[in-house]
Formats: C-alpha cells, sequence, structure tokens
C-alpha cells in the first residue's frame, strides 16, 4: 500500500508544502524548473520522523535535467508526494537519474492526500509608521514598524533590520544590495535605530501586502524581488513561529487574481542573487519563483500556492525539524 500523508492540525514535516488545487487545474504542476540543468537540493531531515521532501496538492514536474530533485546527502532527507500527478510528470520524475536520494525508491511520487488552505496568524507589527525607506549608498539600519511604502537597498548599499516585525503595506521590496539581520558578532549593535544589546533575540518577520493593478488579473503589483546583485540574509525566531517571510492572502484573490493558476505573484529572487533564509516563507496563496545560485545558504521550508525555480543552477532548501510553524497540516 502507498504511504499516504493525513491532514491534521499539526506543523508540515514537508520542506516544500505547495497549496494550488482547483479543479481547473487539478493536474497542474504546482513544482516546476525552467532551465537546463536547473534543480533543487533538499537537505535536512535526519531520519523517518523528521523527514522532510515535497508535497503537491496537484502535480510535480521535474526539469529537463538530471539530476532534477535531489535529496541530500541522501535516504533520510525525505520524499515527493503528491495528490493528483500527471502521467506526464510521472513519466518525467522516474527517468533514470532525475529524482536523487529519497527515502522511497518507489513510486515517485508517493500518493498524498489532500491538504486544506492552512490560516497561520500574522504576527502584529508596532504602531510606529514610516512612509517606506530606501537606502542608496553605505550602511543604513531599519526599525522594526508599519511601512506604508516599500523598502529599498540600491547600489549594492546594506540595510540592517533590528528584531521585530516589519509590515510592508505597499510596493513590497526592491533589494540591489544587501538586506540582512543584526549578526550575533556585532553585539551589542548600536545604530541611530536603536541598540540591540548581548542575547538578545535577532529574528525577524518580513509580511507583504499583496495588490492587483487595475485591468489586470495577476496580483503582481507589490513584489519581494531579489536581483541579481542582492544578498538576503534573514535569521527567524520562535516569537514569529520561525517564519522569515509571510505574504498576505490578499482579499478576494480567488476571483481577481485568475490568472492560472491563480493567486498572487509576489516572490521573485532572480538568477545570481545570494539567499540565506534560515526560516519558513510562508505565501500559502502566492506563486513563487525562485532563481538557482552559487552562493547563501538557501532556503527554509516553503509554504506556497505553486514553486517555479528559473534558470540554469541549483536551490538549495534547508529542512529544520525543530523550526517549524505550527498551524493545520500535515503528519506522516
Amino acid at each position: 500500500m502507498a504511504a499516504r500523508a493525513t491532514a491534521q492540525n499539526a506543523n508540515l514535516p514537508y520542506a516544500v508544502v505547495l497549496l494550488q488545487d482547483k479543479p481547473a487545474y487539478a493536474q497542474w504542476s504546482n513544482f516546476s524548473i525552467n532551465g537546463t540543468p536547473g534543480s533543487i537540493t533538499m537537505q535536512g531531515g535526519g531520519g523517518a520522523g523528521n523527514r522532510g521532501g515535497m508535497f503537491s496538492n496537484a502535480s510535480i514536474a521535474p526539469g529537463n535535467g538530471a539530476p532534477s530533485i535531489i535529496f541530500s546527502p541522501g535516504t533520510d532527507q525525505g520524499d515527493l508526494w503528491a495528490v493528483n500527478e500527471s502521467a506526464a510528470d510521472r513519466t518525467a520524475l522516474n527517468g533514470a537519474g532525475v529524482v536523487q536520494g529519497q527515502h522511497t525508491l518507489s513510486p515517485i511520487p508517493l500518493a498524498g492526500t489532500h491538504l486544506d488552505f492552512p490560516n497561520y496568524p500574522e504576527p502584529v507589527a508596532p504602531a510606529v509608521s514610516y512612509a517606506g525607506k530606501t537606502v542608496v549608498s553605505g550602511t543604513d539600519c531599519l526599525s522594526p514598524g508599519q511601512y506604508t511604502n516599500a523598502i529599498k537597498v540600491q547600489n549594492g548599499a546594506e540595510a540592517v533590520m533590528l528584531p521585530g516585525v516589519y509590515q510592508i503595506e505597499a510596493n513590497g521590496a526592491d533589494i540591489q544590495g544587501t538586506l540582512r539581520t543584526v549578526r550575533s558578532s556585532e553585539l551589542p549593535y548600536v545604530s541611530a535605530c536603536g541598540t540591540v544589546p548581548v542575547g538578545a533575540d535577532l529574528g525577524v518577520i518580513i509580511e507583504i501586502t499583496p495588490a492587483n493593478t487595475s485591468g489586470t488579473t495577476t496580483c503582481n503589483k507589490h513584489i519581494f524581488s531579489a536581483a541579481s546583485t542582492s544578498t538576503i540574509e534573514l535569521t527567524p525566531s520562535p516569537r514569529y513561529f520561525n517564519i522569515s517571510i509571510y505574504i498576505e492572502p490578499m482579499p478576494n484573490w480567488q476571483t481577481t487574481c485568475t490568472s492560472a493558476p491563480l493567486g498572487t505573484n509576489v516572490l521573485k529572487f532572480s538568477g545570481g542573487s545570494c539567499y540565506t533564509i534560515l526560516g519558513a516563507i510562508y505565501g500559502p496563496a502566492d506563486n513563487m519563483t525562485l532563481t538557482g545560485s552559487a552562493c547563501g545558504g538557501g532556503v527554509g521550508q516553503i509554504v506556497a500556492w505553486t514553486l517555479t525555480v528559473n534558470g540554469n543552477g541549483n536551490v538549495n532548501e534547508t529542512f529544520d525539524p525543530s523550526k517549524l510553524p505550527y498551524m493545520k497540516g500535515l503528519t506522516q
């Protein structure tokens, strides 16, 4: 009998969780790779009880190269699970060398049962309001709060985020330099934004409010973009449920964001960007795009509507079962 995933109140013991489940797109490739030899490497887990891997409410497609989906160092980093795998995607996944190192050798993918749309609480940002922030040179600091316009880092400049909740209400984030949290080696960290003492929790959460441009259906007005020259380093915190980036489901997104396969289009990381995001990237209604990179530590858990890997590089995904948010989800 094929192993199955069961929905209940728990955390999600998967590295990548893809929630698109609409009947019109029942066999949509919720995970796909564009570019050759693009790939994703899933690390972490460390045993059958802590397995990571990838779950899709529809189908999972590999890229054109081999290997395309890699579990490293192998056997204990998880499996692929799909609720409604298409025949074409199944054939592609079972090509020679396409999937490497999975816990269960066959079948690929394993059969999954439907995962309901989660409703995870969004931490409240401090009441202080900022009219956006643009860092154009050198190093500057950012304070937690409500940003009514974009956070931008330009020309290779550096923005250091003090610990806390950052809610960006309009125009997203445009990173063409370095956006990072305070490092423990810098403590006590003294800046114009305040002092972070020795022993402080350094975690942040960035919350993005999506929007749609009138006359369109893609819902990509407020984008979190990382350019090819950018570096992003984000430390999570249990205070914010170990989520590093929280993309809010847009009101009425299912009737407004109707470009196939529905959903917003907020998170876009370009090729050459270096990102080390240790917490979860949580956007259950967002079609996320990551591009392979030769630098940075990659990303933690991903909860998305769909995920596309672009380019000819590799995306590193590191699953840490000790840093999973608790939400309505799956247990094995």
